[in-house]
């Protein structure tokens, strides 16, 4: 009977950790940004000149965060001009969002509000910027990214590269691609 007992629950042991490592599966299990382009209607010209748009365009900063985020720095590269941040769940729940000419975008809250783990996959919009693209030929914008977490400690992301479609007003598509890195 004993050895029964063993049997049966060395089974259920087993069973039950092979449920959990199903269910698991689905589960984010790192950090991770991508990009989108936020509005269909982008409102900029296209140079002949450059072989590039001349006007504004939004990108969309999506974080799936498996952990509370305190705060977080993007410091955008050299080739791409920086006009507005602002919206998303750091609009939401940060009191200070603040960016600069030089690209570099900040948030968090003096009252120590956190941006909480990601519970609704469609609702992943930490950030939108506003940005205009400054050189010609580099169609690659890789971001560099800084999150801290709730006792300020930094939180590691996967690296990814979004590839995003841009059409001009003249209906000529550009594929730009825009990578987050610590």
């Amino acid at each position: 009977m004993f050895k029964k007992i063993i049997i049966f629950s060395f089974c259920a042991f087993l069973l039950g950790n092979e449920a959990n490592s199903t269910d698991n599966s689905n589960q984010i299990t790192t950090n991770s940004f991508n990009a989108t382009i936020i509005d269909n209607q982008i409102q900029f010209g296209y140079s002949y000149s450059t072989g590039w748009s001349t006007g504004p365009f939004w990108i969309g900063i999506h974080c799936q965060n498996i952990d509370d985020i305190a705060g977080f720095q993007f410091e955008l590269p050299n080739n791409l001009q920086l006009l507005d941040a602002n919206g998303g769940r750091a609009e939401e729940i940060f009191s200070d969002l603040h960016h600069n000419k030089k690209g570099m975008i900040l948030g968090f809250s003096m009252s120590a509000n956190k941006i909480p783990k990601l519970q609704d996959a469609n609702n992943d919009l930490l950030l939108k910027i506003q940005v205009k693209a400054i050189s010609g030929s580099d169609l690659q914008f890789p971001i560099k990214a800084i999150l801290a977490g709730s006792s300020g400690q930094k939180l590691s992301f996967d690296h990814s590269i979004s590839e995003l479609e841009i059409k001009s007003d003249t209906g000529e598509i550009q594929l730009i691609k825009v990578s987050f890195l610590e």
